[in-house]
């Protein structure tokens, strides 16, 4: 799944991704983007990042497990 948004370059942006099962879940600002695959699950979880041009900067990456 893709959609475009509006950004500024070097402003600070909340970003969360959420996986849950076979479903991941994207915010950014007031954006938000899900896809499901129904063939597959998520169990051990993990992050990345691609970048197709220029450079991205993190600050204050957290990953935490969400316990059922």
């Amino acid at each position: 799944a893709e959609c475009e948004v509006d950004y500024r370059q070097f402003e600070k942006y909340s970003m969360r991704l959420t996986v849950k099962e076979n479903r991941i879940t994207a915010s950014f600002d007031r954006w938000e983007l899900t896809g499901e695959d129904p063939e597959a699950s998520f169990p051990g979880g993990g992050a990345g990042f691609l970048v197709e041009e220029g450079a991205i900067f993190i600050e204050g990456f957290v990953l935490e497990r969400e316990e059922s």
